[in-house]
């Protein structure tokens, strides 16, 4: 966000979510867990 402007999810999810790097957040081992976690109860 840019100095002085704090986040406003209806007005800037879809901006980050555009921009947002699946393979490099999975380099993060809390949000790989979250993905494994989250993809096993999707797929069983």
């Amino acid at each position: 966000m840019p100095p002085g402007r704090s986040y406003r999810p209806t007005l800037d999810q879809a901006a980050l979510t555009s921009v947002f790097d699946l393979d490099a957040a999975r380099n993060a081992p809390s949000f790989d867990k979250l993905w494994r976690d989250v993809s096993e109860l999707l797929t069983g």
